[in-house]
């Protein structure tokens, strides 16, 4: 299990993918297994399948760092973590604290602590980059532990965790048989988004780059899952391939009204 929240984190359709994950890889020889994902966020697909070899790609550069930290040193971000109590007040002054002058552990727990006390584990900057979502309230049990941080690891041991953008980083290491997992930010949720700035922002642009990247995939062989918003801007590109409609429990949308069921689309090549 992930030890982050992330908006829009795929845990209520982990078994649907947990299957394309199967499919794609059983006639793969355990050691050639190769998972990809393009946007990590809270990498719940991956802890979910603890796979063999994995490349983690994520824009954003203060969540990989932390990746790169829990599975380098997960005692230190731990023993970090542990010295900010759980409070409104305490929130709000790690959020104003000034990275630079962190060590590389205590940045990492403070991303963590951030993530998994603001308001439903939405990551958002301000023009400086600077994150400012509000704090969430005391809904999110307990905070991670040394034996969740050291788990992990042990799972991040064998994977690659690289910074950059999805379309440059699949293009340059795609190979025969590997299974990529792509989950965007939604372009036309962002674009309803007021103040959006920083690495989660995704827009419709973008997703002729994810089609261009789908086909690239599937020409070298490799196989690739995609899960997004039902809506009209993905549609074009979902029916080129295997589809379907999936049921997920909506809740950061900022009108309440919104909350609630949404259909969200898995397509493949599979």
């Amino acid at each position: 299990m992930s030890f982050l929240r992330w908006a829009g984190s795929k845990k209520q359709i982990l078994d649907v993918l947990e299957s394309c994950w199967h499919a794609a890889t059983l006639n793969t020889p355990q050691e050639e297994k190769r998972y990809i994902e393009g946007f990590s966020g809270s990498a719940a697909l991956f802890f979910h399948l603890r796979p063999p070899r994995a490349i983690l790609i994520d824009i954003n550069k203060e969540l990989q760092h932390c990746l790169r930290r829990v599975k380098e040193t997960p005692k230190g971000v731990a023993l970090a973590l542990q010295k900010w109590e759980l409070s409104e007040a305490q929130y709000y002054r790690v959020r104003s604290l000034d990275k630079s002058i962190l060590s590389p552990n205590e940045r990492a727990a403070a991303f963590i602590y951030l993530n998994r006390n603001c308001f439903n584990g939405l990551y958002r900057t301000n023009k400086k980059g600077e994150f400012n979502v509000p704090y969430g309230g005391m809904r999110v049990g307990m905070m991670p532990q040394y034996k969740n941080l050291l788990d992990a690891s042990k799972t991040l041991e064998k994977a690659k965790i690289q910074t950059g953008d999805f379309f440059h980083a699949i293009t340059t290491q795609i190979q025969r048989n590997d299974f990529v997992y792509l989950d965007p930010p939604y372009a036309k949720r962002n674009a309803s988004l007021d103040n959006q700035y920083g690495p989660d922002v995704f827009g419709t642009e973008d997703l002729e780059r994810l089609n261009l990247l789908l086909n690239r995939i599937n020409n070298v062989g490799a196989h690739f899952v995609v899960s997004y918003a039902h809506c009209d801007e993905i549609i074009p590109i979902a029916e080129q391939w295997s589809q379907f409609s999936v049921q997920v429990r909506r809740s950061i949308a900022a009108n309440i009204k919104n909350r609630g069921s949404a259909n969200e689309i898995l397509f493949t090549n599979l």
